[in-house]
This record gives C-alpha cells, sequence and structure tokens, in this order.
C-alpha cells in the first residue's frame, strides 16, 4: 500500500509517489512521502516489502521526505544475476541517495534492514544522519545459522514457494512476489552471519543510534542487546507488549525514535 495523502497545517498537501530507481545493473521501486530538508529512509525485512512501513510513514510524513525502499529481489525491485553480499545491499542504499538527490538521511531498518542500515553507515558515513535498529542482529549462533542454512537449501530447490515455507512454516499460505533466486542469494549472505559475524564492525557507526525490540520477542531482545551494546553511545529502547513486527504495531514508537536521531 502507496501512504495515503494526508493534510498537514505545516506543509500544506503531503505528496505521495512511487516510482522505480534505476542503478543501472538493477532497479528499486521507492515509495515516497512528505516532504521537507530532512530525510527518513525506511529498509524492510527478509522476504517482506515497503508496505510494512505505512504506519511509520504517515507518522514521519510531516517531519521530512519519507523513502520507503523495496529492497533488491522483492516485489518488482530488480536484482543482478550472481551472489549478493550485504555490502552490495548497503551500497544500493547508497545508490539510491544518489539518485534522488539525497545528500544525508537518518535509515531506519528492520531485521535484514537494520542490518543493511548499519552497513551503509559503515561504508557512508558522511551519508548517514542516524539509525534506528528495529529487531537487529548482526551474528548468529550454531542453532540459527542452521536455521539460515534450511532457507537458503529450501530456496534452492523451490525458490520462493520454498523460502515461504521455510520462513513462515510448511502449512502457511502467506504468498510472497519476487526474485527466487535473488532472494536466496540474500538469504545465503544472512546464513554467512554464523562464520562472519558483523558484530566486530559495529564499533566504527558513529551516528546517533537506536535500537528498538520487543518486550515479548525474547530472541530479536538478545540480538539487539548484542547491536546495541557494540555500536558506541547506541540507545537502546525496548517496547513494552510488542514483538519483532513493533515497526507494525508500534509504528509511532519507530517514528519518535527517527525524530530524536535526526535532531
Amino acid at each position: 500500500m502507496i501512504p495515503r495523502a494526508a493534510q498537514t497545517p505545516a506543509s500544506g498537501v503531503i505528496v505521495s509517489e512511487s516510482r522505480k530507481i534505476d542503478l543501472g545493473t538493477h532497479a528499486l521501486r521507492v515509495r515516497e512521502v512528505g516532504s521537507g530538508a530532512d530525510a527518513f529512509v525506511c529498509l524492510h525485512g527478509f522476504l517482506d516489502d515497503a508496505s510494512v512501513w505505512s504506519g511509520v510513514a504517515d507518522a514521519l510524513a510531516d517531519a521530512g521526505r519519507v523513502v520507503l525502499v523495496q529492497q533488491r529481489g522483492q516485489g518488482d525491485s530488480t536484482a543482478p544475476e550472481g551472489p549478493c553480499s550485504l555490502d552490495d545491499l548497503a551500497t544500493d542504499v547508497v545508490r539510491m541517495l544518489d539518485a534522488l538527490g539525497i545528500e544525508r538521511a537518518v535509515l531506519v531498518g528492520h531485521a535484514l534492514g537494520a542490518l543493511v542500515a548499519a552497513k551503509a553507515a559503515l561504508a557512508a558515513p558522511a551519508r548517514v544522519r542516524g539509525l534506528v535498529l528495529v529487531a537487529p542482529f548482526s551474528e548468529l549462533d550454531t542453532r540459527a545459522a542452521g536455521e539460515w542454512r534450511h532457507v537458503v537449501r529450501a530456496g534452492e530447490v523451490n525458490k520462493l514457494q520454498g523460502l515461504a515455507r521455510a520462513v513462515f512454516g510448511p502449512t502457511s499460505t502467506r504468498q510472497i512476489d519476487g526474485d527466487g533466486i535473488a532472494l536466496t542469494e540474500i538469504a545465503r549472505a544472512l546464513h554467512a552471519l554464523g562464520r562472519a559475524p558483523v558484530t566486530p564492525q559495529l564499533g566504527a557507526i558513529a551516528c546517533p543510534t537506536t535500537v528498538l525490540v520487543g518486550e515479548s520477542d525474547a530472541v530479536g531482545a538478545t540480538a539487539g542487546r548484542i547491536v546495541a551494546g557494540a555500536i558506541p553511545g547506541a540507545r537502546l529502547e525496548v517496547v513494552s507488549q510488542q514483538g519483532a513486527d513493533l515497526h507494525v504495531r508500534a509504528a509511532d514508537a519507530v517514528a519518535g525514535a527517527a525524530r530524536a536521531v535526526a535532531r
């Protein structure tokens, strides 16, 4: 869903637009809402899409320009052939900022999107004003690495259907849209966190950072604490009565954190 147009006393009608951004080797669908000097870029998790940020976009639209990114391989965002690393996904973000004429932005990411946001802050610190990392993770224990290996194998065998069943359960009827081969490569990059965690790199992040985790998301809260502890000066916020999808169910809390790091 593209965030609805709304009316704000400060800036008049809020603009809502969806378009494809050509990055040369592939193209990303982006949806924009709001206007102003501040920019907020929202990055979804694995097998999700930009629509999960609709509530956050509505809550931020009076604060500036909000860009909802459909990451490569998801929906009608395309992907180049071959392997995909987390650094490649971070490069997508920086190139997209270039294409949109955005000099600096607050990056707001959930799960995979949070990891991509952190990697973008490491790759191009001058372009990232702040980070809001929702249910982030930066490493995998043996159990989690095994689960991601299962996801990779399911994608290799049955592409989109295999990925969906591996992530959402064998009886799930949830449908996902995208490039099964490209998404399997992203799953492979996540599986690699078991042997090559990103945690040791996070100490080089210098921008204001807030890590948000849901009170009832025990696994996510543990992973989030690891991330927050590795980033100098990061603030950890535990949102009561919420799970891993607090960006959907507690959009105001996420939007408030984004406003705070933009100050």
